[in-house]
């Protein structure tokens, strides 16, 4: 997303919500019709991206609830469950997939980007 994102404002044109959370690009006198589609074709994407992320604490609650569940009422061995726990927490929030940092790596991420909202 970040390639569409740059596309973007390589041709000078900025992306925000407005306070009723559509998509709003502009100027308007920038945006041609191939780079319309683009943001068409993007704006699920795009609308996700400029979403504030979650608060850490509810994704870890979310994260910790549910490992609890996969392993005391599904019978799962706690490395299991707290990998299915991630899956689903991953899911549940459309975050990316931290690769070997578990949920640390991805409340870290969480905190570091309500931190310094403009670095994502």
């Amino acid at each position: 997303m970040k390639h569409v994102i740059d596309r973007l404002n390589a041709h000078g044109i900025r992306l925000s919500r407005d306070r009723t959370g559509a998509l709003r690009a502009g100027p308007a006198s920038a945006v041609t019709p191939e780079l319309a589609a683009l943001i068409r074709d993007h704006r699920a994407a795009l609308l996700a991206a400029l979403a504030p992320p979650p608060d850490p604490a509810v994704v870890l609650e979310f994260y910790e609830e549910r490992a609890a569940i996969f392993e005391y009422e599904a019978d799962q061995p706690r490395a299991q469950a707290e990998a299915a726990a991630l899956r689903r927490t991953l899911e549940r929030f459309a975050l990316p997939d931290p690769g070997t940092g578990g949920i640390d790596a991805v409340i870290a991420a969480l905190t570091a980007r309500r931190a310094n909202p403009s670095a994502s």
